[in-house]
């Protein structure tokens, strides 16, 4: 994660979106919890702006050599995914 985290604002926000999503049980978190720890509770913040942010971060991470993406799990949460994860439980 050392190699996503730095000064600029967004590559920052990624980094705090890859460790959300790996401490988190199941690597599963509900939108208020991406909220409130990403943009710290801000009301004018909705869930599609995690969609953004998360979609950057999977780019990132693929460049690196690390293929994830982000599934709606239920009607409120996420799931950060491993692409091999993908290929092996045939979810894609």
């Amino acid at each position: 994660p050392a190699l996503f985290c730095c000064p600029a604002n967004s590559k920052r926000q990624q980094c705090q979106i890859l460790k959300l999503f790996l401490d988190a049980p199941d690597y599963t978190v509900t939108d208020e919890d991406i909220i409130k720890f990403i943009w710290k509770g801000q009301s004018n913040v909705q869930i599609n702006t995690f969609c953004s942010a998360g979609n950057k971060l999977g780019k990132r991470l693929e460049q690196a050599g690390c293929g994830v993406c982000f599934r709606r799990f239920g009607s409120d949460r996420y799931r950060m995914l491993f692409i091999d994860d993908l290929v092996d439980n045939d979810l894609t």
